[in-house]
C-alpha cells in the first residue's frame, strides 16, 4: 500500500479566519505565505496518522510518502537547494537537545524511543500561525509573548510560553550507549557524535522545527511518523538512517546477528 500525496483536483480546506491586521505592522511571513502555511489538508494528516496508528509504516516503511524517490509536495521545498539554503539560516539551536536529537534521529546513529517520544510531546503548536516548534523554536518566534510569523499583533496562550521556558532544557536522552556501540563505532562516553549522512528533507525541516520558522502542520503529520525501530539495537533512526546504520550483510551494527526489518 502506498499513500498518495494530496490530489491537486481536491479542494483544500478553508484557511482560518485571519485576525484583524494592524495596519502597517508586518509579520516574518507575508500574508499569503503566513495563511498558506496555516491551511491544514485535515483529510491527509488524518490518513497519515491513522496509517502509523495501525503500524503500517513499521511493517512496510515504503509506504510512508518520506520513503519514496518523489517527495510529498508538502516536503518538496525541503529536498531543493533553495529550500536547504533557507533552513541553514536557523541554526541558532542546531546545538541545542533539540538539534542533537534530529540530528542523531536521521543518521545511522539513531536514538533511544524514549528521546524520540520527549521530542514529539514537547512540540508546541502555535494558536495563531498553526505551525508547530520546538521549545526554543517556539519561544524563539514569539519574543515578547506575540506571534512574529502570522499577519498581525496577537499574543499567544500564556500556558504555551510556560510549558516550551519548561521544556526548554528538557534533558533528551540522546544516546544509549553499550558495550557493542563502542566497539562497532568508535563512541567514548555519552558525547555528542556527529552524523555522516548528508543533509536530507526530514534534516532540514527538523532544522526549520528547531528554529522561529516552525513547520507547518501538514509537515509535522509527515516528520513525525518517519521513525523506524531497529529490534536489534532498540534506537529509532529515520529510513535512511536505518538503511545506513546495517552492515553490508544486512545485520545491524549495533547488535550483531539482527537482520534487517525492511
Amino acid at each position: 500500500m502506498l499513500l498518495a500525496g494530496p490530489r491537486e483536483e481536491e479542494a483544500s480546506p478553508s484557511p482560518p479566519k485571519p485576525r484583524p491586521m494592524c495596519i502597517g505592522y508586518q509579520g516574518f511571513f507575508k500574508k499569503e505565505v503566513a495563511l498558506e502555511r496555516a491551511r491544514l489538508d485535515t483529510q491527509y494528516i488524518q490518513l497519515i496518522m491513522s496509517c502509523r496508528s495501525i503500524g503500517l509504516f513499521q511493517v512496510n516503511p515504503q509506504s510512508h510518502p518520506l520513503y519514496r524517490s518523489t517527495l510529498s509536495p508538502y516536503m518538496a521545498r525541503y529536498g531543493r537547494p533553495l529550500g536547504m539554503n533557507c533552513a541553514l539560516q536557523h541554526l541558532q539551536f542546531f546545538d541545542s537537545n533539540f538539534g542533537q536529537f534530529f540530528s542523531n534521529f536521521d543518521s545511522e546513529i539513531g536514538v533511544p524511543p524514549a528521546a524520540f517520544l520527549m521530542a514529539m510531546h514537547a512540540s508546541v503548536i502555535c494558536d495563531f500561525c498553526l505551525c508547530v516548534f520546538s521549545p526554543p523554536g517556539f519561544l524563539a518566534h514569539a519574543p515578547d509573548g506575540e506571534c512574529k510569523n502570522w499577519i498581525s499583533h496577537n499574543r499567544v496562550d500564556r500556558m504555551l510560553l510556560v510549558r516550551s521556558e519548561r521544556d526548554l532544557n528538557l534533558s533528551v536522552p540522546l544516546r544509549a550507549i553499550r558495550p557493542s556501540d563502542t566497539e562497532d563505532k568508535g563512541v567514548e562516553g555519552d558525547g555528542y557524535e556527529a552524523p555522516t549522512l548528508e543533509e536530507t528533507a526530514i534534516r532540514v525541516a527538523f532544522i526549520e522545527w528547531n528554529s522561529r520558522v516552525g513547520v507547518t502542520q501538514n509537515v509535522w503529520a509527515l516528520l513525525s511518523t518517519s521513525d523506524i525501530y531497529c529490534e536489534g539495537c532498540s534506537l529509532i533512526c529515520t529510513w535512511y538512517g536505518h538503511i545506513a546504520h546495517f552492515k553490508k550483510d544486512d545485520t545491524c551494527s549495533l547488535a550483531l546477528g539482527t537482520h534487517i526489518q525492511a
